[in-house]
């Protein structure tokens, strides 16, 4: 089979509806997984502006009711489907401030007074209106349809579960004639609601998947695909901050040897390969829990969280250095080195810009000690402000430094 058949053959399996459904559930799956508090505080907003509308139109045609039918009055149904809607309208701040991290609370919430409300118009449009089809019901559902957004179509069984009641109480109160034209109405109605919801599913989506691209895109190094400095940095700040004052993590600064001489002699194009070698060597030396970021230039930092183990620190950076070593042999016929340094910071009271310095005085260390080398080295907590003012010479003596760990 030529390439270009098997070209099409993979295209047309990947178009395969099968494929595609396997693919938009994947797609779902992850938005329902990846940006619950956004589905929270979205749905609670939506739910409280559904609910105000909802009590705004009842009341207006209240309104108009009474001045175009002289005699009619309201019935007390009215007035509590009125209340409910306010009453919910009401929550839903509160709810959006305490349940952000509880999705299937505000899941709840939201279900209860989408069927509260679609109940109450099912009553009001299936009984009080005995001689005439119902008028709200089905722009109620399919308007609400698009309203909350919950896995499984959940919005849409209860739209499901309140037609049938309509349905039913139309056949039980109204002329048979009338009941049959609320049920055409009724699966009018559902259809659509299904239609609308997974339109108002797929939006929300692909709008997740637009904000995802945008932030990856903030992230990460666009030639490397790895952290950016920005992104790195902010990280291992945040774990800094959060873990203080217990600080157990590793440190690695690494840069390649000579870069400079690489690119002048082999070009830019061939320079990026050579880096995006050793991005992608140190991702597959680490564990997937490990920051890997473009420290600038041809300069990287790894962040790797409780890792203490000195041996096991450095058979990591080996395995990187060989794995770097063997790609630009086959790259540009000749070696191309890095020099590492590593600060171990175990139970520690440190700031990331204390062990971010201290590991980068070890990479220079093992820059001056004759390049292609790794340095690792404990942490030293900074001298109190009184044994800084100490001599220069009691300062380089000291094994807090930086040389003596090389």
């Amino acid at each position: 089979m030529t390439d270009r058949a098997r070209g099409h053959t993979r295209a047309r399996s990947s178009d395969a509806p099968s494929v595609r459904l396997a693919a938009q559930f994947r797609r779902r799956r992850a938005y329902f997984t990846d940006d619950r508090r956004a589905i929270v505080d979205l749905n609670l907003r939506s739910l409280r502006t559904a609910c105000l509308l909802v009590g705004a139109l009842a009341l207006l045609f209240i309104c108009l009711t009474c001045a175009l039918t002289p005699g009619w009055l309201p019935e007390p149904v009215h007035f509590l489907l009125i209340s409910v809607c306010v009453l919910v309208a009401a929550v839903c701040p509160w709810a959006r401030r305490a349940l952000g991290e509880r999705p299937w609370t505000a899941a709840a919430l939201c279900l209860g007074g989408q069927l509260a409300v679609l109940a109450l118009v099912a009553y009001i449009d299936g009984t009080l209106t005995p001689d005439a089809p119902g008028t709200f019901m089905q722009a109620v559902c399919i308007a609400w349809a698009a309203v909350i957004v919950l896995p499984w179509a959940m919005p849409v069984g209860v739209v499901m579960v309140t037609e049938v009641a309509y349905v039913a109480l139309s056949f039980a109160c109204k002329d048979f004639a009338l009941a049959q034209r609320d049920l055409y109405g009724a699966l009018v109605g559902a259809s659509a609601s299904v239609i609308v919801s997974q339109l108002a599913t797929n939006l929300r989506v692909a709008d997740f998947e637009a904000r995802e691209r945008y932030r990856n895109l903030s992230l990460r190094d666009g030639l490397l695909g790895i952290y950016n400095k920005g992104a790195l940095t902010a990280l291992a700040q945040r774990y800094f901050e959060s873990v203080a004052p217990h600080v157990t993590a590793c440190v690695i600064m690494l840069d390649i040897d000579d870069f400079k001489a690489v690119n002048d002699r082999f070009g830019h194009d061939t320079g990026d390969e050579v880096l995006r070698a050793l991005a992608g060597a140190l991702q597959r030396c680490f564990r997937s829990s490990d920051a890997v970021g473009r420290f600038g230039g041809d300069e990287f930092m790894v962040l790797a969280r409780g890792l203490t183990d000195p041996r096991v620190i450095a058979g990591k950076l080996d395995a990187v250095r060989l794995q770097l070593e063997e790609r630009c042999e086959k790259l540009v016929g000749q070696r191309v080195e890095c020099s590492a340094g590593a600060v171990i910071l175990r139970d520690a009271d440190a700031t990331y810009e204390t062990a971010f310095r201290q590991a980068d005085e070890a990479l220079y260390a093992a820059k001056r000690a004759g390049k292609a080398r790794v340095v690792i080295q404990e942490f030293c907590p900074p001298a109190p402000v009184r044994e800084r003012r100490a001599s220069t010479a009691d300062a380089a003596a000291s094994p807090c430094n930086g040389e003596d760990g090389a």
